[in-house]
């Protein structure tokens, strides 16, 4: 059950960057169930098959480390690219819910808004390389209905490490941050450090989905943590764990008011196992106490 996660605030640590599988690994090890987002890529025609996660460990956390199978009749299609304006029709026409829709296609708009005017050309011509691939896809809808899932009021993030010197790419050597990805970045008002690491930490799709999620660029507000999580990413870094951390939390509630409210319930055939349960969501929700008794 993911009710507890619903409508909180979530918090992000990019101290090690941002990339679309640390996303969606950060939000299944908070909580939210890979199945929906396998069934999101389903519905996309990518396939839930090709979603696998596991955890592993990355300098001594605790990560969930996400996969996507590109191989299709057994030849890789990694490298594969893809228009923006196809792209933006198979979301149109996906079986998604709305939310996951919406911000699916603002996520890529973010990035065909930003290649085209490094590239200038026009949006609806814009050939996604690297993130025309299956995973980059599979990446963009499956953070998409993660979020939609949480369907959080508010997202912070205090800065995003981008990283330093170069990067290979499908239009040859570009300097960390990649161009797309500080376009995006600079666009959404994001505060960035290059993070003293000679790599990319944050890749166009990571930046897009920082991008649209945050809300603020603000260090984590007064809250009570309800789940955290760690999404692995793909490199091991020299000086820290490389992942992402996603924390989900509810306003802290004011102990101190001078008005405390009460509020009683008599409930019938309830199953015990819930009370559990119960007592976490209403705590999460800003309540100072919470007891039962069974009568």
């Amino acid at each position: 059950m993911t009710s507890h996660l619903r409508g909180g605030i979530v918090c992000f640590d990019g101290a090690s960057g941002a990339a679309g599988d640390m996303f969606l690994g950060a939000a299944i090890d908070a909580g939210v169930p890979a199945t929906i987002i396998a069934e999101a890529l389903d519905m996309a025609g990518i396939g839930g098959h090709r979603l696998g996660h596991e955890k592993i460990a990355k300098a001594g956390i605790a990560a969930t480390n996400v996969t996507i199978d590109c191989t299709v009749d057994g030849h890789d299609h990694h490298h594969d690219h893809h228009h923006y304006r196809d792209i933006r029709a198979r979301i149109e026409n996906a079986s998604f819910d709305e939310d996951t829709r919406r911000r699916a296609l603002d996520i890529f708009a973010r990035l065909a808004a930003a290649e085209a005017a490094i590239h200038g050309t026009s949006v609806d011509d814009v050939a996604f390389h690297e993130v025309g691939a299956i995973d980059s896809i599979a990446d963009v809808v499956g953070a998409a209905r993660a979020l939609a899932e949480l369907a959080p009021v508010a997202c912070y993030a205090p800065r995003v490490c981008v990283g330093d010197g170069q990067v290979r790419s499908a239009h040859g050597i570009l300097p960390v941050p990649s161009p797309a990805a500080l376009a995006i970045l600079r666009d959404a008002g994001a505060v960035i450090s290059g993070g003293g690491i000679a790599r990319e930490l944050c890749t166009p799709t990571g930046a897009a989905i920082l991008a649209h999620a945050v809300t603020a660029w603000e260090a984590m507000p007064a809250m009570r943590p309800v789940a955290i999580g760690y999404g692995a990413g793909d490199a091991e870094l020299p000086d820290r764990p490389n992942v992402l951390r996603l924390t989900v939390g509810h306003p802290a509630a004011a102990a101190t008011a001078d008005v405390v409210v009460e509020i009683q319930a008599n409930l019938d055939d309830m199953s015990p196992e819930l009370c559990g349960h119960a007592h976490a969501a209403l705590l999460a929700a800003g309540a100072i106490d919470v007891w039962w008794t069974p009568v």
